[in-house]
């Protein structure tokens, strides 16, 4: 009995020690954004030699979270991933977690532009469990959620975000009052100034750094003010001062040995602005080789490609820059499959638990069932007679119902996988397009026509931004639909240099009626392409929209040779994914609901007309 006692004092001693380790390590590693960055290894150091005994710093997580912290300030990455996976934490640690989270967090994203979806759902879900247990390092979850909207915003434009979660950094962060962190404050609100190209916030936020970079006098802080000033002067048009401070960063950076591949995109920018393309395009492509050395995210050489684009261009290299451009749209493209890719996943992983869910539910029914069975036989035996008919009815009733909730579930769940495969369809078509204007491109550059193919690149880059929004939705209205044709019809018009009209004829309010994306723009594709090859006459190309018994007309002629593809003995791609879009979108329940037609109008009217008839989808 006294042994057991004592092995119980001893068990609640080693537990209280190791609570007031964790405590004592959160409120240390909070504390250490107050320290300068050449100090926080001695003092590491010094905590874990107080507060951590050699019998501790085995399975401590409160250790290893300090222990990764020391690798992290002497910068030995190499080691910093087998701390981290030392932490073994307690269902009760959640303070703790916050610290292995984030540092995990950064330690697998340091060089990553754009936050997967399924990243920022995890920290999202880790924010709401820091607050509901209130935790005080909840601030490194708001810094973190700050920095992916950043980054999030640098490619969409919209900083609020933002600048929500670095207000509830700094009004969380229990050390807000301390210069450094005040500072620091300071200096993401000068950062996301000057991306917005807001002078005034910045002139604001810039007033109150400066005193305190200065104060501090730390090397990195100071340096951030001048590239700071350098974006500044660039904004306000004080080129030769921008460049002239951006060299000095560029300089004390490399001296350093603190080189970053956006301070050489920054250094890129800022020549191109003083028109000094040699030079502009050097620090493009020297950002996009740090990039690529450091091995980062090749998504990340996004905005490197399209400076070094924009160099070439104004350089008058339009071949570079084509090419250039070209890398541009693949990072662009591979990087919206990417999130796409992200998308589909969570909405399988989510199907997949909605199916398990109903399965359980199922289950959970027939024993709730076979137990109401069991009662009720009991009560059959004193009066069967009297209670059987009854007793049928709702059994009916119950079983009729229970059927009824599993075939709305198995069609909920095969209305999510026809949207799914609508989608695949829908983007089918994009390949086909992209080939076809990419070839008029090179035609254009091929004849040296750098006007008219500079002009086309940027109506093409429009089309393709457009395209990119419209195939997000699975409808959009009749006016977008317009609108894109017009820009496709304007693409080859400048190609064909005027060499047919377009007209759209229709009494509808186009903003009232919905279709699929891309339905109408292949078939005017084919027309230009095949219906107006050779011929010596001012071409025509008409489109009239009608409602006749509740089913909109989408009626297409043009005055051709009236061939709808080169080839008549092969089918058309476009006509085939059209038929297929046609089918899965209208056509399951009944045939024939959507449809179109495609044949040479009749002699001696020379053409092709093409009808296509679908339901008309409410708004």
């Amino acid at each position: 009995m006294r042994i057991l006692l004592i092995a119980l004092f001893f068990f609640c001693f080693s537990t209280a020690l190791a609570q007031k380790a964790d405590a004592e390590t959160v409120r240390f590693i909070m504390s250490l954004d107050t320290v300068k960055e050449n100090q926080q290894p001695t003092t590491i150091k010094q905590f874990i030699a107080e507060t951590f005994s050699s019998q501790q710093r085995g399975n401590s997580p409160a250790y290893w979270l300090t222990k990764e912290r020391l690798l992290k300030a002497e910068k030995k990455k190499d080691s910093i991933a087998y701390a981290l996976n030392a932490v073994q934490l307690k269902d009760n640690q959640y303070e703790l977690a916050v610290l292995h989270f984030v540092e995990s967090l950064q330690a697998k994203n340091e060089y990553k532009s754009l936050a997967p979806h399924q990243t920022v759902k995890a920290l999202l879900q880790q924010t709401q469990i820091a607050e509901q247990h209130h935790c005080r390092n909840v601030y490194r979850l708001y810094d973190e959620l700050a920095k992916y909207a950043y980054l999030n915003a640098l490619s969409f434009g919209n900083y609020t975000e933002s600048k929500k979660y670095v207000q509830q950094y700094i009004d969380h962060h229990p050390y807000k009052q301390h210069p450094r962190v005040r500072q620091r404050y300071y200096d993401i609100c000068c950062m996301i100034a000057l991306s917005e190209k807001n002078i005034n916030d910045f002139e604001k936020y810039y007033a109150l750094a400066a005193p305190l970079a200065k104060k501090l006098n730390e090397p990195e802080a100071l340096n951030r003010l001048r590239q700071f000033e350098a974006e500044y002067y660039k904004l306000t048009g004080k080129n030769a001062q921008s460049l002239a401070i951006m060299q000095q960063s560029f300089q004390v950076a490399k001296k350093r040995h603190n080189l970053s591949p956006q301070l050489l995109l920054n250094m890129s920018r800022t020549f191109l602005q003083n028109k000094q393309y040699d030079s502009a395009i050097y620090y493009s492509r020297e950002a996009i080789a740090m990039n690529r050395a450091i091995g980062a995210d090749p998504a990340n050489s996004f905005n490197y490609y399209r400076a070094l684009n924009e160099a070439y261009k104004k350089k008058g290299d339009y071949r570079n820059a084509y090419y250039a451009l070209d890398t541009v749209l693949t990072l662009f493209a591979a990087r919206e499959k990417s999130i796409q890719a992200d998308k589909n996943n969570e909405l399988l992983t989510q199907f997949q638990t909605e199916k398990k869910d109903l399965q359980i539910k199922a289950l959970k029914m027939d024993n709730e069932l076979s137990e109401k069975r069991i009662s009720q036989q009991k009560f059959l035996i004193i009066a069967i007679v009297f209670f059987l008919g009854i007793i049928l009815v709702l059994f009916y009733l119950f079983y009729n119902r229970r059927l009824l909730k599993a075939k709305n579930k198995q069609l909920q769940a095969e209305n999510k996988q026809l949207l799914l495969e609508q989608q695949t369809r829908q983007l089918q078509l994009n390949p086909h397009f992209i080939y076809n204007a990419i070839a008029n491109l090179q035609g254009l550059i091929g004849d040296q026509q750098t006007e008219r193919a500079n002009s086309y690149l940027v109506a093409f880059s429009q089309f393709i931004r457009k395209q990119l929004e419209l195939n997000r939705e699975e409808t959009i209205t009749l006016q977008e639909e317009i609108e894109a044709i017009e820009i496709y019809v304007k693409l080859q018009q400048m190609r064909y240099e005027n060499r047919f009209t377009f007209h759209v004829k229709t009494d509808l309010d186009t903003e009232a009626y919905l279709l699929p994306p891309m339905l109408i723009q292949p078939f005017v594709e084919n027309a230009i392409e095949h219906g107006f090859k050779n011929i010596n006459y001012q071409g025509i190309l008409t489109l009239t929209i009608e409602e006749k018994d509740n089913k909109l007309h989408l009626i297409l002629i043009d005055n051709g040779n009236g061939k709808g593809v080169s080839n008549p003995h092969k089918k058309s791609l476009s006509k085939l994914i059209t038929q297929e879009r046609l089918d899965l979108l209208f056509n399951t329940q009944q045939k024939g609901n959507a449809y179109f037609e495609a044949a040479p109008l009749s002699p001696p009217e020379m053409g092709y007309r093409v009808i296509i008839v679908i339901p008309v989808i409410p708004s």
